[in-house]
């Protein structure tokens, strides 16, 4: 009889190691798919901060051509004005993107940890 006992707990505690060693191992999967999608989607914002940084600078070169094209100081001031106003509405538009962007990053990066977390809790739940 002892020997029955000794068996079950040896098998019970044999069972416990290799759920907590899954469990491990799942853990550190889900941290590198997570890291693997906020990496892609940091790759993504910076392609679109460059992108917009291109935009701005050849707007800014167009404008400075422009400039030169002026007869007097109101043209300058309305060419000024119109510049500012377009960069601006366009600083608007693509920081809305990026918000987005990164929003959707952050959710994408935080889903296989969340999922984790849900089956911590489950298997806790189920323990107790």
């Amino acid at each position: 009889m002892t020997k029955n006992h000794s068996e079950t707990a040896t098998q019970g505690a044999m069972k416990g190691l290799e759920d907590m060693s899954g469990f491990g191992k799942a853990n550190i999967e889900a941290a590198m798919a997570a890291s693997q999608t906020l990496v892609k989607g940091i790759e993504q914002m910076n392609r679109a901060w460059s992108e917009f940084t291109m935009r701005l600078v050849e707007a800014h070169m167009n404008s400075v051509q422009a400039l030169f094209g002026c007869k007097n100081l109101k043209d300058v001031v309305e060419l000024q004005a119109d510049f500012a106003k377009k960069q601006l509405e366009a600083a608007m538009v693509e920081s809305s993107k990026l918000s987005e962007l990164t929003l959707k990053v952050a959710n994408e990066a935080i889903q296989p940890l969340s999922v984790r977390v849900s089956e911590a809790m489950n298997t806790a739940v189920k323990a107790a």
